[in-house]
C-alpha cells in the first residue's frame, strides 16, 4: 500500500506592522483564509515565518499565531533576516508560543545548539526533517550563550557546503526519511538563482536532502529538478506588506502543493494567488495568467516544464524511475 503525504508550501508570512492592523481590524483569520482551504490540505505546511510573535512592540500582536493555527500551518522556518527585530524578548516569545501550540520550527533559538538543531517529526510514519538557515544579517547569528538564528555564509562554497552537510549529519542521526533544506538566501527582487546557489543547491541534493526550500527575496524564481529532487530556489512570499516593484509585480505570488508517494516527490501543483489589501487569495483571470506565464517562463530556463490545467492550477511533472505520475 502507498504511503501519500502532501507537503503544502508557501513563502514568506509577515504578520507584523500593516497585517497586524489588518488582524486587529477584521480577525486573526483575514490573511490567508481565502487559501485555507489549500494550506490545511498539507500534512505537513511549511512556511517562512517572516516576523516574530510577540507583544513586545506595537508592529507585533502575540494574537497573529492564531492565523497560523487556523489556516493549518504546522512547521515553519525562523531563519531569516528579521527574527532579532524586537530583540531576544521578540525571539523568546516567538520559541515559547511556537513550543507550547505544538509548532514544529527550525532555524532560530535561545542558543546556538537550538539555532543550528533541525526540527524532526513524523507524519504518516514518515519520518520528515527541516534544517534551515539565512545568509543575511549575520549580526542575528546565534552563539554558544546568545539567541539568534542559524546563519550561513555563502561567499565560501566549500565552508558553506560543510555547514549543510553538518546539519544533513544531524538529520540521518535522527533516522530521517524525508530531509528538507531551507534557506533565506537571496537579494530582494531577484528573477535567478546566482551560478554560486546552484553549485549549493545541487550540492545539497546530491548529500541526500530531497527537497530545497529558497526564500528571501520576495518573489518567486524557477523550480529546478536536479537527481529528481526539487529545488524551490525562491517561493516568494505568501503574503507580506511590502511596497509593490512594478517589474516584478510582487502582489503576484505562488503556493506549492507537492505530492510525496513512497517518500518521493512525484508531482508539485503551483496554485498562483494574489496578495491585496494584506490578504492572499487564489489567483484569476489577467493576475493568474501573468503568474502562470511567468513561472513557466523562469521554470524552462531551468529545464522544467510546467503544464497548465484548465486554468485553474499548474502542475510540474517529475519523471521519477522512467514513469510519469501525473
Amino acid at each position: 500500500m502507498q504511503n501519500r503525504i502532501k507537503l503544502i508550501i508557501g513563502g514568506d508570512v509577515m504578520l507584523g506592522g500593516m497585517i497586524k492592523n489588518a488582524i486587529h481590524q477584521f480577525g486573526p483569520k483575514y490573511p490567508l483564509e481565502e487559501i485555507a482551504y489549500i494550506l490545511q490540505k498539507g500534512d505537513v505546511t511549511l512556511i517562512n515565518l517572516e516576523c516574530v510573535i510577540t507583544d513586545f512592540n506595537q508592529k507585533c500582536s502575540l494574537i497573529a499565531i492564531q492565523s497560523l493555527i487556523d489556516a493549518g500551518v504546522n512547521v515553519v522556518s525562523l531563519a531569516n533576516n528579521h527574527i532579532l527585530d524586537f530583540s531576544e524578548t521578540g525571539l523568546f516569545n516567538t520559541v515559547d508560543i511556537l513550543n507550547k501550540i505544538h509548532l514544529y520550527h527550525a532555524g532560530a533559538g535561545k542558543n546556538e545548539h537550538e539555532a543550528y538543531s533541525p526540527a524532526v517529526f513524523t507524519k504518516k510514519n514518515i519520518k520528515f526533517g527541516l534544517a534551515a538557515f539565512c545568509n543575511d544579517q549575520q549580526a542575528f547569528a546565534a552563539h554558544r550563550n546568545q539567541p539568534g538564528m542559524a546563519y550561513i555564509s555563502l561567499h565560501n562554497l566549500r565552508e558553506a557546503i560543510q555547514c549543510i552537510q553538518t546539519a544533513y549529519h544531524a538529520l540521518e542521526a535522527a533516522k530521517v526519511d524525508f530531509p528538507i533544506l531551507s534557506i533565506n538566501w537571496q537579494s530582494n527582487m531577484i528573477e535567478r538563482p546566482t551560478v554560486q546557489f546552484i553549485k549549493i543547491a545541487h550540492a545539497a541534493i546530491e548529500m541526500g536532502y530531497k527537497l530545497l526550500f529558497g526564500h528571501g527575496s520576495h518573489f518567486f524564481q524557477g523550480i529546478e529538478i536536479y537527481h529528481g529532487c526539487p529545488i524551490i530556489y525562491e517561493a516568494g512570499d505568501l503574503v507580506d506588506d511590502s511596497a509593490i516593484n512594478a517589474n516584478f509585480r510582487n502582489d503576484h505570488q505562488l503556493l506549492f502543493e507537492l505530492d510525496i508517494v513512497d517518500k518521493q516527490i512525484y508531482n508539485i501543483i503551483f496554485y498562483p494567488v494574489f496578495i491585496d489589501h494584506y490578504k492572499v487569495m487564489p489567483a484569476t483571470g489577467d493576475h493568474f495568467d501573468y503568474i502562470a506565464q511567468r513561472i513557466q517562463y523562469l521554470c524552462n530556463n531551468l529545464n522544467t516544464t510546467v503544464y497548465s490545467i484548465d486554468k485553474k492550477l499548474l502542475l510540474v511533472e517529475l519523471l521519477i524511475s522512467g514513469e510519469h505520475h501525473p
